[in-house]
C-alpha cells in the first residue's frame, strides 16, 4: 500500500486541502489500522520518487523518504508500539537503485 500521505502532500496539491500534521496523523493511523487488521500487508512504502520527478536530487529523494520513515517509527513508539511491530512490514521503494548508482558514480 502506498500510504505515504505526507510525501503526496508535499509534491502535489494536497496542501490546499490537508495540513501537514493531519497528513502525518492519517498516515500513522493507517499504519496502525492495517497492522492490526491486515497483518500480512505491507502497510506503507516510503519513497521519494515523486520528489525526483519534480526536480530534486537523488540525495534529497532518499533523505525525505528515510526521514519520513524514521518519524513514523518514532510516532509508533510514542503510541506505545514496539519497533518490531512496525519494522516488520516497513518497505522502501526505489531507494536501492539510487544508493547503487551513487556508489557507482562515486
Amino acid at each position: 500500500m502506498q500510504n505515504d500521505v505526507t510525501l503526496e502532500k508535499v509534491v502535489r496539491s494536497g496542501s490546499e486541502y490537508i495540513p501537514p500534521e493531519d497528513c502525518f496523523r492519517i498516515q500513522c493511523d493507517s499504519i496502525e489500522f492495517i497492522r492490526q487488521n491486515v497483518p500480512q500487508w505491507s502497510f506503507v512504502t516510503y519513497n521519494g520518487y515523486n520528489l525526483r520527478e519534480f526536480g530534486t536530487s537523488a540525495v534529497t529523494e532518499m533523505a525525505v523518504a528515510v526521514a519520513n520513515a524514521i518519524e513514523a517509527v518514532e510516532e509508533m513508539l510514542r503510541r506505545g508500539r514496539e519497533v518490531v511491530w512496525i519494522a516488520k512490514r516497513l518497505a522502501f521503494f526505489g531507494l536501492l537503485p539510487v544508493i547503487s548508482s551513487k556508489r557507482l558514480l562515486g
